[in-house]
Protein backbone atom coordinates (compact mmCIF):
# COMPACT_ATOMS: atom_id res chain seq x y z
CA UNK A 1 0.00 0.00 0.00
CA UNK A 2 3.06 2.29 -0.01
CA UNK A 3 2.16 3.41 -3.54
CA UNK A 4 -1.34 4.69 -2.72
CA UNK A 5 -2.09 8.39 -2.62
CA UNK A 6 -1.00 11.27 -4.82
CA UNK A 7 2.37 11.47 -6.58
CA UNK A 8 3.88 14.35 -8.51
CA UNK A 9 5.37 14.06 -11.97
CA UNK A 10 7.15 17.39 -12.07
CA UNK A 11 4.47 19.80 -10.94
CA UNK A 12 1.55 17.60 -12.12
CA UNK A 13 -0.30 15.33 -9.70
CA UNK A 14 -1.05 11.68 -10.54
CA UNK A 15 -2.51 8.78 -8.59
CA UNK A 16 -1.74 5.07 -9.04
CA UNK A 17 -4.62 2.62 -9.43
CA UNK A 18 -4.23 -1.15 -9.53
CA UNK A 19 -6.39 -2.59 -12.31
CA UNK A 20 -7.25 -6.12 -13.46
CA UNK A 21 -4.19 -8.29 -14.07
CA UNK A 22 -2.11 -6.14 -11.67
CA UNK A 23 -1.90 -3.42 -14.35
CA UNK A 24 -0.84 -0.16 -12.71
CA UNK A 25 -2.54 2.95 -14.05
CA UNK A 26 -1.19 6.42 -13.27
CA UNK A 27 -4.16 8.77 -13.59
CA UNK A 28 -3.91 12.55 -13.80
CA UNK A 29 -5.40 14.43 -10.85
CA UNK A 30 -6.40 17.49 -12.85
CA UNK A 31 -3.97 19.61 -14.80
CA UNK A 32 -1.97 18.37 -17.75
CA UNK A 33 -0.49 15.11 -16.44
CA UNK A 34 -0.73 12.10 -18.73
CA UNK A 35 -2.61 8.94 -17.86
CA UNK A 36 -0.50 5.83 -18.46
CA UNK A 37 -0.91 2.09 -17.90
CA UNK A 38 1.92 -0.29 -16.96
CA UNK A 39 2.00 -4.12 -16.92
CA UNK A 40 3.85 -5.90 -14.10
CA UNK A 41 7.13 -7.67 -14.82
CA UNK A 42 8.61 -10.66 -12.92
CA UNK A 43 11.44 -8.49 -11.53
CA UNK A 44 9.01 -6.13 -9.74
CA UNK A 45 9.10 -3.36 -12.35
CA UNK A 46 6.35 -2.36 -14.78
CA UNK A 47 6.44 -1.65 -18.52
CA UNK A 48 4.39 1.12 -20.13
CA UNK A 49 1.54 -0.11 -22.30
CA UNK A 50 0.35 2.95 -24.15
CA UNK A 51 0.85 6.55 -25.18
CA UNK A 52 3.89 8.52 -24.09
CA UNK A 53 5.09 5.73 -21.77
CA UNK A 54 4.67 2.78 -24.17
CA UNK A 55 7.56 0.38 -23.68
CA UNK A 56 9.14 2.50 -20.93
CA UNK A 57 10.14 0.93 -17.59
CA UNK A 58 8.66 2.05 -14.27
CA UNK A 59 10.31 1.01 -11.02
CA UNK A 60 9.80 1.74 -7.35
CA UNK A 61 12.92 3.16 -5.68
CA UNK A 62 13.34 2.50 -1.95
CA UNK A 63 15.26 4.34 0.75
CA UNK A 64 17.86 2.52 2.87
CA UNK A 65 15.15 1.79 5.48
CA UNK A 66 12.97 0.05 2.87
CA UNK A 67 10.32 2.74 2.54
CA UNK A 68 9.32 4.01 -0.90
CA UNK A 69 11.22 7.12 -1.98
CA UNK A 70 10.03 7.71 -5.56
CA UNK A 71 8.90 6.11 -8.80
CA UNK A 72 11.43 6.13 -11.64
CA UNK A 73 9.71 6.22 -15.00
CA UNK A 74 12.59 5.84 -17.48
CA UNK A 75 14.48 8.64 -15.72
CA UNK A 76 11.44 10.81 -14.99
CA UNK A 77 10.78 10.84 -11.25
CA UNK A 78 7.37 10.68 -9.60
CA UNK A 79 7.70 12.00 -6.05
CA UNK A 80 5.38 12.84 -3.18
CA UNK A 81 5.99 16.58 -3.57
CA UNK A 82 6.41 18.74 -6.68
CA UNK A 83 10.02 18.95 -7.89
CA UNK A 84 10.38 22.59 -6.98
CA UNK A 85 9.74 21.83 -3.30
CA UNK A 86 12.31 19.05 -2.91
CA UNK A 87 15.72 19.85 -1.44
CA UNK A 88 17.55 17.44 -3.77
CA UNK A 89 15.94 18.97 -6.86
CA UNK A 90 16.74 22.49 -5.67
CA UNK A 91 20.35 21.42 -5.09
CA UNK A 92 20.65 20.04 -8.63
CA UNK A 93 19.11 23.20 -10.10
CA UNK A 94 21.48 25.36 -8.05
CA UNK A 95 24.47 23.36 -9.27
CA UNK A 96 23.37 23.80 -12.89
CA UNK A 97 23.07 27.56 -12.48
CA UNK A 98 20.34 30.20 -12.74
CA UNK A 99 19.29 29.26 -16.28
CA UNK A 100 18.27 25.77 -15.08
CA UNK A 101 16.23 26.91 -12.08
CA UNK A 102 12.52 26.19 -12.37
CA UNK A 103 11.53 26.80 -8.75
CA UNK A 104 10.86 29.96 -6.79
CA UNK A 105 11.58 28.49 -3.34
CA UNK A 106 14.79 29.07 -1.40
Amino acid sequence: MALTGPWCWGASAVAPHLRAGRVLELTALGGAARTSRFRPEPDGTWTGLDGYCAGEPLRVVHRADGTVDHLDQAGFLCTRTPYDRQPRCRAVAAALGPAARTDTHS
